[in-house]
């Protein structure tokens, strides 16, 4: 069984978007593909390097090594499609970040 983090939220049409987006978030924007193995190295350096990462509608990112996006700083994750996490909790548990207190704002 995989862990499905799904969000339906965002259906608008990227083409409608794309214009917004830019001027909302000025910089690289990054589109991220399957790429029918470990995702994870990808989506970290796109975290990492754009201002906004978009994972389209069905499209399904495998996880399957950890993430560590502790330091990022405004980035804007459009998750229109799936990110799966492989389903080893034993291997989860011994590769787990502790991310301490974590205070949000919301404006």
């Amino acid at each position: 069984m995989l862990f499905t983090l799904r969000s339906s939220l965002l259906c608008l049409a990227a083409s409608a978007v794309a214009p917004a987006v830019a001027k909302a978030f000025p910089g690289p924007l990054c589109t991220l593909q399957a790429s029918g193995g470990d995702d994870a190295p990808a989506l970290l350096k796109a975290l990492q390097t754009c201002l906004q990462v978009t994972v389209p509608k069905d499209t399904t990112l495998s996880i399957r090594s950890p993430v560590n996006a502790t330091d990022l700083k405004n980035v804007r994750l459009a998750l229109h499609g799936t990110i799966k996490y492989f389903d080893d909790v034993a291997y989860w548990v011994d590769n787990a970040f502790y991310f301490g207190k974590s205070y949000h704002l919301h404006g």
